[in-house]
């Protein structure tokens, strides 16, 4: 118990000398003072963006390659709308030599 008492004796101390005595502290006391403002930004949530085979065979260009650029062209304007669009990618990428 006398451990424990000591080290937080100390860690206080520390602390202390840290923030009252530090000489570099006082070089940084230096408050520049901003005008209230309000910043905004604009969030978008979208639930599962989903690739079945009809999504998948849609976006094919060659073999292993692909362009889904079509299947969001009617939701692009809400999408690109926000500062940040965040959705839940729902479909396999591993490949086929990947196969779990």
């Amino acid at each position: 118990m006398k451990h424990i008492l000591a080290i937080v004796i100390f860690s206080i101390t520390v602390t202390f000398q840290h923030f009252f005595f530090n000489p570099v502290a006082e070089e940084k006391a230096e408050v520049t003072v901003w005008e209230d403002s309000v910043l905004t930004a604009t969030l978008c949530f979208v639930g599962d963006l989903m690739c079945h085979s009809t999504q998948f065979n849609y976006a094919k260009v060659e073999a292993d390659s692909f362009d889904f650029t079509g299947v969001y062209s009617e939701v692009k304007k809400y999408l690109s709308a926000a500062d940040l669009t965040i959705g839940n990618l729902e479909t396999v990428i591993a490949g086929k030599n990947n196969r779990l």
